[in-house]
């Protein structure tokens, strides 16, 4: 027949041997519980470092484009600057003409 028999074997044990079995089955149900404990929190952990990590990176993009902009903003002040006169010496231009008006007989000198 198509059928399979099992054969159930049967041991017979101390109640001693018992015993230690199964205190040694606890033990090792104990530390499984421990470690799906430990698995739980440390996934648990991963996830929270992984929305950090994407947080970090959305920061990181958004700094690149504000420095981007900045650069950007420099280059067309410096553009716009060149060529002009800039607050600093204009003061000391105005100044020189002050000084040419006040002393035009020392203007030679300059």
């Amino acid at each position: 027949m198509n059928r399979r028999r099992q054969d159930v074997a049967t041991v017979r044990i101390s109640d001693e041997e018992y015993s230690r079995l199964e205190s040694k089955f606890e033990a090792l149900k104990n530390e499984f519980t421990a470690c799906r404990r430990k698995l739980d929190s440390k996934c648990e952990a991963l996830l929270i470092l992984s929305k950090e990590l994407d947080q970090c990176r959305s920061e990181r993009d958004q700094f690149k484009l504000m420095a981007e902009q900045l650069r950007e903003r420099c280059h067309t002040l410096k553009t716009s600057l060149s060529g002009k006169v800039c607050i600093h010496n204009l003061s000391n231009f105005v100044e020189h003409l002050r000084f040419k008006h006040m002393y035009p007989h020392l203007t030679g000198l300059n």
